[in-house]
């Protein structure tokens, strides 16, 4: 789980070993819309700023990383597919380090914003 903020609130991310992962306003318990959806277990979650926005990532079971608008809670570009499956994620100096079963990878923000602007 991770705590971040969006639209002026703070928001509480949770993944799951249902391949989801559910949005709360931890102020009031709220559930904050639809679940956002992977194909396997979500085991990373992690709120940070790349490309002049706040960005959700989550990683899972399924080898895939996906990147989310905190704020509307749908995804904000295509996922990403990495070589194995997602241990943890966390933003540095807008970048994402993602860990793997197979290693360490270190996503650029340049890359980060062409998957932001679809264009990976």
């Amino acid at each position: 789980m991770a705590f971040g903020r969006a639209g002026g609130r703070t928001i509480l991310a949770a993944g799951a070993n249902d391949g989801t992962v559910q949005l709360w306003d931890p102020a009031t318990g709220d559930v904050g819309g639809d679940r956002l959806h992977h194909t396997d277990w979500v085991w990373s979650v992690a709120f940070g700023r790349t490309c002049g926005r706040t960005i959700l990532a989550t990683g899972s079971r399924d080898g895939t990383v996906q990147l989310w608008d905190p704020g509307t809670g749908r995804p904000a570009s295509p996922a990403i597919h990495v070589v194995a499956s997602v241990n943890a994620l966390t933003f540095t100096d807008g970048a994402l380090a993602v860990a793997t079963a197979a290693g360490v990878a270190l996503l650029r923000p340049e890359f980060l914003d062409r998957v932001l602007r679809g264009r990976p």
